[in-house]
């Protein structure tokens, strides 16, 4: 949690301030549709890239974009999209969903699954560097649910697309035997972090296999 704590206060001040080769479609899955490598950092790379940082750099990762099942704000199923990073080394991992902050419709490129550039694109590869999957969801609205409304402030409804992404980070994770230690932490900034709130409490309701560690939320609209 220190490490995590301080990694994000660190990039929120100052911004503002495996060799895991997979890629396909999956069948027989209730959520995973398919994963597509699109980039790939040694731990040596990603030290040189995060010079402030390099002494919580254990190793390298590899980006996909995934699509998945979800549903929209009106219970129609839709195809949804985000970015998952798999760290390169390690038996067993714990699981941090990182939920973005408002995207503009101008800036729909900068979504997580396009693995652009952007703060908080920055804090999944270092989180993954030190040692944590991380799920970044798209949400209706962006990446391969573009075509949908973005249901703005409907933070019950954006936590649906979350919940249904780490429930196929569950699924990926199982088709290629990659541990997941069962410590989830939850995060994001502004309407992220309204967000991951959201999404603690529907898998909370669920009742399932993933329940909340912990949590760290930073400047959100809660209500």
């Amino acid at each position: 949690m220190k490490l995590y704590r301080s990694f994000l206060f660190i990039i929120l001040s100052c911004s503002f301030f495996c060799n895991y080769a997979i890629a396909g479609k999956y069948t027989g899955n209730s959520y995973l549709i398919s994963a597509e490598e699109k980039q790939k950092k040694t731990a040596d790379e990603l030290k040189q890239q995060f010079r402030m940082f390099s002494s919580y750099i254990r190793s390298g990762y590899t980006g996909y974009r995934i699509t998945y099942r979800t549903t929209d704000g009106s219970g129609q199923q839709i195809t949804a999209s985000g970015a998952l990073f798999i760290p390169d080394s390690g038996r067993s991992f714990p699981l941090l969903n990182y939920n973005h902050g408002t995207i503009f419709p101008s800036k729909e490129s900068t979504a997580p699954s396009y693995l652009q550039t952007g703060f908080e694109l920055m804090i999944g590869k270092l989180f993954a560097s030190a040692g944590y999957i991380v799920a970044m969801p798209d949400y209706a609205g962006y990446g391969a649910a573009k075509n949908s409304s973005h249901p703005y402030g409907a933070y019950h409804v954006i936590a649906v697309n979350c919940a249904d992404m780490l429930y196929a980070v569950k699924e990926f994770c199982a088709s290629h035997s990659i541990g997941l230690s069962g410590k989830n932490f939850f995060s994001g900034w502004s309407e992220g972090a309204a967000v991951a709130l959201a999404t603690v409490k529907k898998l909370q309701d669920d009742q399932g296999s993933i329940q909340a560690t912990a949590s760290v939320l930073n400047d959100g609209p809660y209500y």
